[in-house]
């Protein structure tokens, strides 16, 4: 992490600290003890580094640390939830796994559907007819509900979903 702040100017040091310091903030009003915050905030960190395949692939560090390495990721709607984990207690997240296998099951009724209606598809065209598929269900009031025309219920396209939320 140090040869990512030194790439950093001053100015854009200033903002990582700031946004650290926010998080930890965010992160004791989640629950977390005021002395574990500081561990987890590391922690996260560290994950999205590895992830990402070390410092050495990071071309752009002031973007990376303020929207990748310091953000949360929630796999839902709780707060309290970072990748799978829960912030509070440290352990991991009951409900992601409710909501990966939502998602893995609505994701195999379209992958059936496709296959039903269109089976002379090559591997290229089926993956693509089945990503388009998927993203007409994702409207924040569509939800598990087919919409036509790319469009959710609120009327704008499920990925730009602004009078909805």
């Amino acid at each position: 992490m140090s040869w990512l702040w030194e790439r950093l100017s001053g100015w854009q040091q200033d903002q990582v600290a700031a946004a650290a310091k926010a998080e930890l903030s965010l992160l004791a009003g989640l629950g977390v003890a005021v002395e574990r915050a500081p561990r987890l905030l590391a922690d996260r960190l560290t994950g999205r580094l590895e992830e990402t395949g070390g410092e050495a692939l990071i071309s752009e560090p002031f973007g990376w640390l303020i929207g990748r390495g310091l953000v949360r990721r929630p796999s839902y709607s709780d707060r309290r939830c970072d990748d799978g984990t829960r912030l509070d207690t440290g352990g991991a997240c009951g409900n992601c796994g409710n909501v990966v296998h939502i998602w893995r099951a609505r994701r195999a009724r379209i992958v059936a559907e496709i296959d039903r209606e269109l089976p002379h598809l090559g591997d290229d065209e089926r993956r693509r007819v089945l990503e388009g598929a998927a993203a007409r269900t994702r409207c924040c009031r569509g939800a598990g509900r087919r919409v036509a025309a790319g469009a959710g219920p609120c009327g704008e396209s499920p990925t730009r979903c602004g009078p909805c939320g």
